[in-house]
């Protein structure tokens, strides 16, 4: 299964976290149902051969070939097709409003088509960087085109350096997700109202619900090895018990740990274990 994780150059990695490939082409089943499940990012995501198709509820519905994803707060099913060749660019968690996308709890849950949310401008810089990135002969050569794309808008952005929210998010993540929020709102200078706002502006859910969400994702850290021990993964990962950790997988992943762990479905399995 050729998955690719590659790091941002240093300039971006305050807001991009990584670019990732995969590509399987036939060795997959079409239609096989993919798993993805929240990890507290946003993500640019480009369909270089067939299109997924993801469920909407009622029926699976085709994805644009280039599509921003933001924050996931449920699991999101998705049916590849069989000729698969996909780059995505994974965000910091308030990393993707530096490129233009302001108020991201509007992209909570949805997927929306990259040009539906660029301006005119911008629109001509990314329709020249989706045609370089369709045409490279490598994985590097895409990663310069995209690059390009978001130094131009790095370099628009009203204020291209980090800020308290991502001193928050720091401090929410180095606390695996168990952090005091009023502490972490005082040291940022910020009220617990101004943390809220901050984070549904500029993450796309709040600080509650962006902690659970890394502290669910502490639990794939600790369970990639060997015989798995629930109770002690779930009081190592902040959990107050393994029906407290449960609850959590059956918000965030819509079913149990064991079996989301063990899943064969190559795409699922590429993000349990390769998250930037």
């Amino acid at each position: 299964m050729p998955f690719e994780l590659h790091p941002p150059t240093l300039a971006l990695r305050p807001f991009v976290r990584a670019y990732w490939m995969y590509s399987n082409h036939g060795e997959q089943t079409a239609g096989e149902v993919e798993r993805i499940v929240a990890d507290g990012c946003a993500e640019i995501v480009i369909h270089l051969g067939d299109e997924f198709s993801e469920w909407s509820g009622d029926r699976f519905a085709t994805q644009p070939r280039a599509l921003f994803a933001g924050q996931l707060t449920r699991p999101l099913l998705l049916a590849p097709g069989r000729n698969i060749d996909v780059m995505g660019v994974r965000f910091e968690p308030a990393g993707a409003r530096r490129f233009g996308l302001r108020r991201q709890s509007i992209f909570t849950d949805r997927r929306w088509a990259v040009e539906d949310l660029l301006s005119r401008e911008r629109l001509v810089w990314w329709r020249a960087t989706l045609d370089r990135v369709a045409s490279a002969a490598t994985s590097q050569m895409r990663i310069e085109a995209m690059e390009d794309f978001l130094y131009k808008g790095l370099a628009a952005a009203a204020s291209p350096t980090p800020d308290a929210t991502d001193a928050c998010v720091s401090m929410i993540a180095s606390a695996g997700g168990c952090g005091d929020l009023s502490a972490i709102a005082t040291k940022a200078s910020l009220s617990r109202r101004q943390l809220q706002r901050r984070f549904l502006d500029d993450v796309g859910v709040g600080p509650k619900l962006f902690s659970r969400i890394v502290r669910f994702q502490r639990v794939f850290d600790r369970t990639q090895f060997g015989t798995v021990d629930w109770a002690q993964v779930a009081l190592s990962c902040g959990y107050f018990d393994q029906p407290h950790l449960l609850r959590d997988f059956r918000q965030f992943a819509g079913e149990p740990p064991r079996s989301l762990l063990e899943s064969r479905a190559p795409l699922t399995a590429a993000f349990s274990v390769h998250r930037g």
